[in-house]
């Protein structure tokens, strides 16, 4: 099992725990969104998540680096806290490419850093940022280097 530091204070989500579960399959858990600004300055309200993430628990995949073509696993837990969207439990299969290369990755905490791909359908600026107020969440993802 890997547990991580969570020092950092951009917005952008990192893995809290990753371990190997009884069903022999790596289980994350951590924020793939907070609410603080990332590398290009946005910022994704945890509210703005509240009104299309049912749509998004219809096809909970999981993808590694934004790639939705071949998704590595499937959100089993998500919701929104007053920090940002938690990802609870995301499972990662057994396909090789995860089971050979990423799982490993992730089991060491070399790989620790997550990133949802979303559609922005309400925002403004505020100041050097760009808030986003509603949001429609269409993948979070492991990411090797997050925004």
């Amino acid at each position: 099992m890997a547990d991580f530091d969570r020092t950092h204070k951009l917005g952008y989500g990192e893995i809290l725990k990753a371990e190997m579960g009884g069903d022999k399959k790596i289980h994350i858990s951590g924020y793939a969104s907070t609410n603080t600004p990332d590398l290009v300055d946005d910022i994704v309200e945890p509210a703005a998540f509240d009104k299309y993430l049912h749509m998004y628990k219809n096809n909970p995949i999981y993808c590694f680096n934004h790639n939705k073509e071949i998704p590595i696993g499937r959100v089993n837990s998500i919701y929104t806290d007053e920090k940002g969207l938690f990802i609870e439990d995301a499972v990662l299969s057994n396909i090789p490419v995860v089971k050979d290369i990423i799982g490993p990755l992730v089991l060491d905490g070399v790989l620790r850093q997550q990133s949802i791909g979303f559609l922005s359908l309400k925002g403004e600026p505020d100041g050097k940022f760009y808030r986003h107020k509603e949001v429609y969440l269409l993948e979070p993802s492991l990411v090797s280097i997050a925004c």
